[in-house]
């Protein structure tokens, strides 16, 4: 499943993780 966003789990998980620091 891709979206056209380009958005990934990772990716997600990084803004994830940056915006919890």
């Amino acid at each position: 499943m891709k979206k056209q966003t380009g958005f990934t789990l990772i990716e997600l998980v990084m803004v994830i993780v940056i915006l919890g620091i």
